[in-house]
């Protein structure tokens, strides 16, 4: 049986840490990209992952916002403020 792929979601996939966040994401097994965001007004929002340096393509669209993204992820990895990160906890299921 194959081993099931953790779905992640990056929070500030744009930044430098985002962006080595995703590369090692699409380096290892048993853990997928399963969405990408940014904060609101970034350049690269609407845009697939993929026209970043760091990233394969993958069909992930950057959105400005997790209630963008389908519900199916595993794992949120937030890599923004303190405060962006206390807003997000409501994403998070316990």
């Amino acid at each position: 049986m194959p081993e099931k792929q953790i779905k992640a979601v990056v929070i500030g996939a744009c930044g430098k840490m985002g962006r080595l966040i995703i590369k090692v994401i699409q380096e290892s097994s048993g853990i997928i990209l399963a969405g990408a965001t940014e904060r609101a007004g970034h350049p690269l929002i609407g845009h697939e992952i993929s026209e970043m340096r760091a990233a394969g393509k993958n069909g992930i669209v950057i959105t400005d916002s997790l209630s963008k993204l389908p519900g199916d992820y595993d794992v949120l990895i937030d890599f923004t403020t303190p405060e962006n990160t206390l807003n997000n906890q409501k994403w998070a299921v316990f």
